[in-house]
């Protein structure tokens, strides 16, 4: 880089040399010369402590910077864990995890009872889908206010707070209805989505 600069200065300053019209005594143009050439000198050495700068400047900016609280969240969770690595997704089945959820839409008194009871204080974060998070967190606090749960009751509270289409809108809810056939197996979906909570899978 520093061989780049300096060749650069110099064909400017042969620009400036070669663009004097009418041309001075060839003494002064050879002092202006010296003098341009002087400075393409100082400014090639002072660019290593100028990179060299930088490159604290940035090791100290990435050393001070505050935490990822993504990645100190899942660090967190799996030294819960007691996982030997941290790179990996924390453990989780969406498919359990939609199973749940389809069982509170088609009977949602008895399996919100049920999911209460088994999930206790992990609640929404039981489940591993940001998705699944809201729509249990909506029905647990539907359920708790004791107001309607059904499809269109969900949707409308969803809509209401502005996450409907965050979650994959009326559709998906329709999906994860049709996902189960009835609410018999709730217990053993459960299990699943609170095993991989509590002792990662």
């Amino acid at each position: 880089m520093d061989n780049m600069l300096g060749n650069s200065v110099f064909q400017v300053v042969r620009k400036c040399y070669k663009a004097i019209n009418p041309p001075c005594a060839v003494s002064n143009v050879q002092h202006f010369y010296k003098i341009l050439a002087g400075a393409a000198a100082v400014i090639c050495e002072n660019l290593h402590p100028l990179r060299n700068n930088q490159m604290i400047d940035s090791v100290s900016e990435h050393a001070g910077a505050g935490p990822d609280l993504k990645k100190a969240r899942r660090q967190k969770t799996l030294a819960q864990r007691g996982a030997s690595t941290l790179d990996r997704l924390p453990p989780h089945d969406l498919t359990m995890e939609q199973g749940v959820l389809g069982c509170i839409l088609l009977s949602p008194n008895e399996s919100m009872g049920e999911c209460i009871e088994k999930l206790k204080d992990d609640g929404k974060e039981a489940f591993y889908d940001l998705r699944h998070q809201t729509i249990y967190e909506t029905v647990s606090t539907m359920f708790n206010s004791r107001a309607p749960i059904d499809l269109i009751t969900v949707q409308q509270d969803l809509k209401d707070r502005q996450l409907l289409e965050q979650i994959g809108g009326i559709a998906y809810l329709s999906q994860l209805q049709d996902s189960v056939p009835s609410a018999a197996n709730l217990s053993y979906y459960l299990e699943k989505v609170r095993r991989n909570t509590c002792c990662g899978g």
